[in-house]
This record gives structure tokens, sequence and C-alpha cells, in this order.
């Protein structure tokens, strides 16, 4: 398969998810693409590790805090908002203190 094509599969099978976290008193969006919202959360961690320098008070262990509680143990899952389509919350602890987590399944165009 060529890549032209490659490229076009993927962006048909992927979605853009919009993150928007709460941590220590600011909020921090991000968007990435993915299959799915439990696959966008590995993809956002990604993300979240190579940005974590623009977060205050944000390092390699709260990332790891954060990946664990997510995608390790799935002590904290996501859940969907009632009444809302495609947009999902979840509460998060770390050493660092509490973050909200909001997920939305964003249409492009």
């Amino acid at each position: 398969m060529n890549s032209a094509i490659a490229v076009i599969l993927h962006s048909l099978m992927s979605q853009l998810y919009t993150f928007i976290l709460d941590f220590r008193g600011g909020t921090y969006t991000t968007q990435v693409t993915a299959p799915d919202m439990e696959a966008s959360l590995s993809v956002w961690l990604d993300q979240l590790a190579l940005e974590m320098g623009q977060i205050q008070d944000m390092g390699p262990m709260t990332v790891g805090e954060i990946k664990e509680q997510l995608i390790t143990e799935k002590t904290h899952t996501p859940v969907a908002l009632q009444g809302l389509s495609n947009v999902w919350y979840v509460y998060l602890s770390t050493r660092q203190g509490f973050s909200e987590l909001h997920i939305v399944s964003t249409l492009t165009g």
C-alpha cells in the first residue's frame, strides 16, 4: 500500500479527541487522533510526556502516576457524561494533587 493511501485510511479510521486537563490551578488542552476513546488515552499520555515541561509542576513521576491510573491498573476510568454525546470525565489523584480530565470527541471540518 502506498503512503498516500495509508494516510487517507488512517485519517478515516481515526477521530480527533480534545483533552482538557485541570491541574494545580491551570487548564491545559491538547488534541490527539486515535480510533477510539480508549486508544486516545495512550496517545494523549505520550503527548503529555512530550509537553510536561509546559505544565507547571508536571514531571515524569506525575505522568507515570496518571498512566498507571488510566492504563496500567485502570483504577480510574473515564465515564461518559449523561445527556452528552462523546464527552467523558475522569478524576485523577497524584502526589502533586488532584486533577480533572475532560475528553471530547471532536468533529473536524
